[in-house]
């Protein structure tokens, strides 16, 4: 199933005449894909409430987060 997703995404990408088509390969579903360290991802659990959320981030990012929402 992923690599027939994988070739519609390039058949798309083609007949749009788009540069190129990104990919997040996560758990090395698509195999022989070219590989770059350009992002970093994190899980975390999901609490109820917004503030149990806020607090389970590290403090400089938490401010980061509402200095966005205070642009919004």
């Amino acid at each position: 199933m992923a690599n027939q997703l994988l070739d519609k995404a390039k058949e798309i990408t083609c007949s749009e005449g788009l540069d190129y088509l990104e990919f997040r390969n996560r758990d090395g579903v698509i195999e022989n894909l070219p590989l770059k360290e350009l992002y970093v991802s994190f899980r975390r659990e999901i609490f109820e409430d917004l503030e149990s959320n806020m607090n389970a981030i590290l403090r400089k990012s938490r401010r980061m987060i509402r200095v966005g929402e205070k642009r919004v």
